[in-house]
């Protein structure tokens, strides 16, 4: 059964374990040589008589003593299942015996989807053991969502076990200004075993292929990433062509950065990216919890920053449970990375009509007559740009449920 332990395969395993050492390893009343005393043993009667009656024969019969190591490897292969990694480790210290079931290879695939849900599939790796041991367990740590610190540009970066490996991900907003469109994704780095078993860490940009790479988790809620080969990651033609591929990943336009301001500051960008030579250091991003009965759910969200181009933000709910704040997770030269871009109170919500959206001096004036209505309880309400504003041809919507009076940080 895969996703969950598999008791019968993990038997079975057991029983070829016991055939290779000869049908038990030696006389049932003794340890296998070479192991340590186990002191433990069992008995249900501790009674001294030596009666020759069939009660008598009983009670003799429970006199004997049976010792853990002495135990068919079927019922120690099933005691093993219950324990955790760690737990797996520490017994196999203990004895010869117990260092030998616990290379049973299919408790450590059962352990990888006990203790991370992580799914590995026969064929995928070279053993079982050594995956667990050397890299789901050693990079436990890595697994979740990250910050890469580049001063105000910031980032979002997933590390999840894929495939048989660990894999980072960059995840990248949509090409501008089709916020709608779902985040696009890049492979940073992997680590993952040889076919000799041996720990490989890769990283997975540049111009030339998977290269190598070093990867350092200093605590649970930092690492850091540094490319081994520099050379991988410049174009083997030219700097301005490295620009012009680095424009296309970034943007998906090159075409809109012809504009003298979007030049420079995409420009900026590229030099500043190049300066850290694929060397970067990660913090821990978490994600709020949900929010019952809340009117938006704190989490990820797209917005659109003008020359900017479109970012990501952290919506959460401060304290006092009304207020939201939105934190930025990439920045510009404007909002850095990690400062807030605005802050919203719930409680006080704008009732318009259409003809006092026509105007952006008429929208203006209105927020000093915000509404004190809870947005739960307010119906649709119609929603149009004001005749100065840019719609920068994306959708807009028609209705909404509530306007928000905001105070924006920038």
């Amino acid at each position: 059964m895969m996703g969950g332990f598999n008791l019968r395969e993990i038997m079975d395993s057991a029983r070829t374990f016991r055939n290779q050492r000869g049908g038990g390893g030696g006389d049932k009343n003794s340890p296998p040589p070479g192991s340590p005393p186990c002191s433990s043993s069992y008995s249900t009667s501790s009674s001294s008589s030596s009666s020759s009656s069939p009660s008598s024969s009983l009670l003799s019969a429970s006199k004997t003593r049976m010792t853990v190591v002495q135990l068919p490897p079927e019922i120690l292969a099933h005691v093993f299942s219950f324990l955790s990694g760690r737990d797996i480790c520490s017994a196999a210290l203990t004895c010869k015996l117990f260092h030998e079931m616990s290379r049973i290879d299919r408790l450590w695939q059962d352990m990888a989807f006990k203790e991370f849900g992580i799914v590995l599939f026969p064929g995928q790796i070279p053993s079982y053991m050594q995956m667990y041991a050397h890299v789901i367990y050693k990079y436990r740590h890595l697994y979740g969502l990250w910050q890469p610190d580049i001063t105000h540009y910031g980032g979002l970066v997933q590390v999840k076990f894929e495939e048989g490996k660990i894999v980072a991900y960059e995840w990248r907003v949509p090409c501008d200004p089709n916020y709608l469109d779902p985040l696009r994704r890049k492979e940073i780095f992997s680590i993952g075993l040889s076919n000799d078993g041996q720990v490989r860490h890769l990283c997975l940009g540049g111009f030339r292929g998977p290269h190598k790479c070093q990867i350092s988790v200093r605590s649970s809620s930092n690492f850091c990433s540094k490319c081994d080969v520099q050379e991988s990651h410049t174009h083997p033609q030219s700097t301005d062509e490295e620009y012009r591929e680095w424009l296309r990943e970034e943007t998906c336009n090159i075409s809109r950065f012809f504009h003298p301001q979007n030049q420079s500051l995409s420009f900026f960008k590229f030099l500043l990216f190049k300066q850290y030579k694929c060397c970067y250091e990660y913090n821990r991003l978490s994600i709020p919890r949900p929010r019952p009965q809340a009117i938006i759910q704190p989490g990820i969200f797209k917005g659109t920053y003008g020359d900017h181009g479109l970012e990501l933000v952290m919506l959460a709910y401060e304290e006092d449970g009304y207020t939201v704040k939105a934190k930025k997770i990439t920045g510009d030269q404007n909002v850095p990375a990690n400062k807030v871009t605005f802050r919203a109170d719930l409680r006080y919500s704008l009732i318009l009509n259409e003809q006092q959206q026509m105007d952006m001096d008429m929208l203006v004036a209105m927020r000093r007559s915000s509404s004190s209505v809870l947005p739960e309880n307010l119906p649709a309400q119609p929603f149009l740009l004001p005749q100065n504003c840019m719609e920068r041809g994306v959708y807009v919507p028609n209705q909404c449920k509530a306007r928000q009076v905001m105070s924006l940080l920038i």
